[in-house]
């Protein structure tokens, strides 16, 4: 040890401990050091996709945020992972609704603007796995609608479809923020409980090229197919749960008689619905983040 760090040593030896606490706040700050300051190295953004050139609310921001094929080792999760949650006495902590049980039942909660989802038990109020899709690259996931697939025991496994919103989405609830240009979102997520966390499975917008935000539907059939809409682009999109394949896709238009909003639906119109198709050279919709909205 050099002399340097011994008349450091020396100097808390004799000092008091509100002393000692200013220079633990210091060496946080970066303002107390053994070694003179090193040159920042600028950060590596080759890896960042178009949006980066985009606003300064996009600097640091994927084209769309999760990209699970592209980078699927990004996304694995150990399956021997376990986290343990006992809680002493849990029993003492029954957790009721104006004095009633709500049974064992699990439900799944979007976080809206937290940008993520948690599983609540509501036998014991206990959150048993959540997820925040800032964590995997989408700087906008306004998480929204989610429906849930069958499942013999939830409490071990069950799979979910979550929609979230984007673009202009984020700023209409008027809360103070320096963003002007958020990114695009409008990604659907796939997610698996495993009995202990949530996975992050696909991107379903990433695999099809549509990016929808609103409303989730299981198909009460056999649960083999889901379908998910949106109300600012008006598209329906039909989704096979095997392959993640759209089964149908339709875009929704109307035309009304008259060109005043307030009586534009009131005097009536005509309602247009046309199939769409992916690009036959890609398999791809064309329909990513805030691409085909027609109110942002």
């Amino acid at each position: 040890m050099d002399n340097r760090n011994n008349n450091i040593f020396s100097f808390l030896g004799s000092s008091t401990r509100r002393d000692a606490l200013k220079l633990s706040a210091l060496g946080v700050f970066g303002l107390l050091g053994l070694r003179p300051a090193q040159k920042a190295e600028a950060a590596d953004l080759s890896g960042l996709g178009n949006a980066a050139s985009r606003g300064d609310g996009n600097k640091k921001a994927p084209d769309h945020g999760v990209r699970v094929t592209e980078r699927p080792k990004d996304y694995i999760t150990s399956k021997g992972l376990k986290v343990d949650r006992e809680i002493v006495n849990i029993t003492d902590l029954k957790f009721q609704l104006n004095g009633r049980d709500l049974g064992q039942h699990l439900v799944v909660m979007p976080q809206k603007m937290g940008g993520g989802v948690n599983v609540l038990d509501l036998a014991t109020g206990r959150s048993l796995a959540s997820l925040w899709y800032w964590n995997y690259g989408d700087y906008n996931p306004i998480s929204h609608h989610i429906q849930a697939f069958p499942s013999k025991n939830p409490y071990q496994e069950f799979e979910f479809i979550n929609s979230c919103q984007g673009g202009m989405n984020s700023l209409i609830y008027g809360m103070p923020t320096p963003v002007t240009d958020p990114p695009e979102g409008f990604n659907m997520y796939r997610i698996r409980f495993n009995g202990d966390i949530l996975e992050l499975e696909e991107n379903i917008s990433e695999t099809t090229g549509l990016g929808l935000g609103v409303h989730t539907t299981i198909c009460p059939l056999d649960a083999k197919s889901y379908c998910i809409s949106d109300g600012q682009k008006d598209i329906f999109a039909w989704f096979d749960r095997a392959s993640t394949r759209v089964k149908q896709a339709f875009r929704y238009d109307w035309v009304g008689r008259s060109s005043t909003l307030a009586d534009n639906w009131l005097k009536g119109g005509t309602l247009r619905i046309n199939r769409i198709k992916p690009d036959q050279s890609t398999g791809l919709f064309d329909l990513r983040g805030t691409k085909g909205i027609k109110i942002n």
